[in-house]
């Protein structure tokens, strides 16, 4: 018997283990490139071990590449800062692997809370379909309100979870205007 079995059966320790994924952005939307510097967790019951970091982006893209004169909320929108669901999977985002993202009581690929009216969505207050996925370019996030990778780090990031495998999303901006 290991000593987790052992743990559990004799004191009724549970000894699941979750990962979290924080996002602290620092830049601004009108920022090119990548200003937040990103954790993977892993939380064995009250212990939290930071086991990856990464750079990365809450940001879509500046402009809409398709329109350059649309820029920011006038081309894409932004998800709030908050805690959300992931669940990774290996065709996620275009059919390669990225992370869908949920409302903690929502279903993947549903509506999350944006900070301004959504072009792409009506003027509505929300955006559906955002992933975590790796960017572009090193100076293009390449998202239209998917939260990025930077290239550089993404390979590796991914290599820390498997199919299916859930946690929660936790983003928290120093600035969450447009700007």
């Amino acid at each position: 018997m290991c000593i987790g079995d052992f743990l559990k059966q004799v004191m009724g320790v549970n000894m699941k283990v979750e990962k979290r994924i924080y996002c602290h952005e620092y830049g601004k939307w009108s920022d090119p490139g990548f200003h937040a510097i990103i954790f993977v967790h892993e939380v064995r019951g009250d212990k939290i071990n930071t086991i990856y970091s990464a750079i990365g982006s809450s940001w879509p893209n500046p402009y809409k590449p398709s329109n350059p004169s649309l820029k920011l909320d006038k081309a894409y929108a932004a998800i709030k800062s908050g805690t959300y669901r992931f669940r990774f999977r290996n065709d996620a985002h275009n059919s390669q692997p990225g992370f869908d993202l949920s409302v903690i009581d929502g279903e993947f690929n549903g509506d999350i809370p944006t900070i301004s009216p959504n072009p792409n969505q009506n003027g509505q207050m929300h955006a559906d379909h955002v992933d975590i996925h790796g960017g572009n370019k090193v100076d293009w996030e390449g998202s239209g309100a998917c939260q990025t990778i930077d290239p550089y780090f993404w390979l590796e990031f991914i290599s820390f979870f498997t199919q299916d495998e859930t946690g929660l999303y936790i983003l928290n901006r120093n600035i969450e205007v447009v700007s």
